[in-house]
């Protein structure tokens, strides 16, 4: 049954993108939003109904809605309406939104390209950093054909420029550490000069540059010069990042926007049953999509991690390119379509600071009253981020060590740097679990399962992750040939399989769909609209922050203490999970989905 509403699901989501490419919004999503626009003039009449588009037809009857539910079920909404309300929607109270049965609204096609183009995006990021720690760390194989790749039937791992365990991790962590922090640049220009859209424009073409440089890097000819190679690819490296941060923040908020109803709204289904159509059900539901994509993209990782191996890396660098270059032409199919909030004419980002430094230095406010209420609010939203550096550590793991770790373990061909695919293949079947099948079941049985309950079980997840990681150090260290001494051992690999490693990504992609997904969420929607970008970037910043912990662990990577980095970022997940749910036990109980 799951199989076969998972064929539906996807299903629908290709029609979805072949009729908004087509047509423009699917009609149902179009008269949904029309219905959900309440008048005026309704709205005096003790607020109680929402108002439709006078340019309705009485005579056209009752309009309905589908919301397909996975497993191929679907429930019609067709309503109760008079000549005042004629989609049967009306303004839900709080009583409503305590006794009846939450939905989410449907998912218009707008929500689905936007989708598309993370999908490009995220595909041709991780299909790049999939590969990355081996061509810095390891030499070009003995062997080999001389472009990265491994004899056939060997034990030996792909490679390139012969850096080392510590090179490769802090280049990828320079990657990941520049990658969140330029999104405090993508926040400024977007919310202050550009605006979402055309900020977005900006950082694709500058990630193009960069990808274009990478490949640069791996072209035969120029591979044959290990110095020159390394250095064309820290510059494409720093391009590549700076692109990705304006592109990162902004996304996420600009597919949210489409949903632009501040109100929930109660519908009376066929059977009589009366639903609370629910923003915040409708945009988790939005954000399961969006991180659906990103991680069918991150799938990506699975071809360039065979083409290294096989052909090399000049082709592992090549197909994440292409990929990408499809990007510009969804961005062109949109951009007279999708909905923009144009920015505003001050910084906003220089405002919010300049209020932090007049608070933190006791200076009278030069500011409007409005605006410092909205950064009180923003700070306010966003202190929570501070629990997550340490899981997100769990979460993307310090730098190459997991790769290293496969490297000395048995492969028989796989390589290993493959296994890591198995976090987005786990959120790719979860998410339309989650989305479909265990939410809708929480709200039925009215469930509380609020954010910090999600986040919780997110962070405890993900310290699951290291756990399991040094168990297997624990167990590479007692059987290698080399003993305590196993990465890079000449003598041969510890007796281990590296399919042991799928279960550390098993436990970070479930972690990632409560805790990150939820934060997303909480970020958009306690954000003041005019500063949702800052918040995104705020919270991208504790990404930086979790690489720049790791940066210092660096030089610690080393046999034979590769044991402890793990133990150490279990036991601070663990800790930090504990401490997130005595702070913020009510965290989204009930909380303002607009500040």
């Amino acid at each position: 049954m799951f199989i076969r509403g998972l064929f539906s699901e996807s299903a629908v989501y290709l029609h979805s993108i072949i009729v908004t490419m087509a047509f423009g919004e699917p009609r149902h999503s179009q008269e949904l939003q029309t219905a959900m626009k309440p008048s005026p003039s309704t709205r005096s009449v003790e607020k109680k109904t929402s108002g439709i588009d006078p340019s309705i037809d009485k005579d056209e009857g009752l309009v309905e809605y589908s919301e397909v539910v996975i497993g191929g079920y679907s429930e019609t909404w067709s309503g109760y309406s008079d000549e005042y309300n004629r989609a049967g929607l009306r303004i839900a109270t709080d009583e409503d939104c305590h006794t009846l049965r939450k939905v989410a609204a449907p998912i218009t096609g707008m929500t689905y390209m936007l989708s598309l183009v993370e999908f490009a995006e995220r595909g041709s990021y991780y299909g790049l950093t999939n590969v990355i720690s081996n061509f810095v760390q390891f030499p070009l194989p003995k062997g080999g054909n001389g472009w990265g790749a491994t004899p056939r039937g060997s034990q030996l791992t792909a490679g390139a420029l012969d850096q080392g365990l510590q090179v490769a991790t802090a280049l990828t962590l320079v990657l990941n550490f520049l990658s969140y922090l330029t999104p405090l640049l993508g926040a400024y220009l977007a919310d202050s000069k550009y605006g979402r859209f055309r900020t977005i424009w900006a950082g694709t073409v500058i990630c193009g540059i960069g990808h274009t440089v990478i490949v640069i890097a791996a072209i035969p000819g120029v591979l044959e010069h290990q110095k020159a190679s390394l250095g064309v690819f820290i510059v494409g490296l720093i391009i590549f990042a700076f692109g990705t941060g304006l592109f990162k923040p902004n996304l996420l908020p600009l597919l949210l926007e489409q949903y632009r109803e501040d109100d929930n709204w109660v519908k009376r289904l066929p059977s009589g049953e009366e639903v609370v159509i629910d923003k915040e059900s409708t945009l988790q539901r939005m954000t399961l999509v969006y991180y659906w994509s990103i991680n069918v993209g991150a799938f990506l990782g699975l071809g360039t991690s065979y083409a290294e191996k096989r052909i090399g890396f000049w082709l592992a660098f090549l197909v994440p390119t292409i990929l990408y270059f499809f990007l510009p032409f969804f961005l062109f199919l949109i951009q007279n379509r999708v909905y923009k909030i144009p920015p505003t004419e001050d910084s906003i980002i220089a405002g919010f600071f300049g209020v932090m430094y007049q608070t933190i230095l006791r200076k009278p406010s030069t500011y409007p009253d409005k605006f410092v209420a909205d950064v009180w609010s923003t700070l306010k939203a966003s202190r929570f981020f501070l629990f997550f550096p340490i899981y997100f550590l769990n979460d993307t793991g310090i730098g190459a060590l997991s790769n290293s770790q496969g490297s000395s373990m048995i492969t028989n061909g796989v390589p290993n740097d493959l296994l890591n695919n198995f976090n987005p293949i786990t959120i790719i079947v979860a998410i339309p679990m989650v989305n479909y099948g265990l939410y809708p079941l929480l709200r039925r049985y009215k469930i509380n399962f609020r954010a910090s309950l999600r986040i919780f079980l997110g962070f405890i997840l993900g310290a699951c992750s290291p756990m399991i990681g040094a168990i297997l150090q624990w167990r590479i260290y007692e059987t290698s040939p080399c003993g305590y001494h196993a990465t890079g051992c000449n003598k041969g690999v510890a007796p281990i399989t590296i399919w042991w490693q799928v279960f550390p990504y098993v436990c970070t992609a479930l972690s990632g769909i409560f805790a990150t997904i939820t934060s997303y969420e909480l970020a958009y929607s306690l954000a003041p609209t005019h500063m949702r970008s800052i918040v995104m970037s705020l919270l991208l910043f504790m990404s930086a922050f979790s690489t720049a912990i790791a940066t210092g662990i660096t030089p610690a990577l080393r046999d034979p203490y590769l044991i402890w980095p793990f133990v150490g970022l279990s036991a601070g997940g663990g800790a930090f999970a504990v401490a997130f749910l005595c702070c913020y036990w009510r965290l989204g109980e009930g909380q303002k989905l607009s500040v």
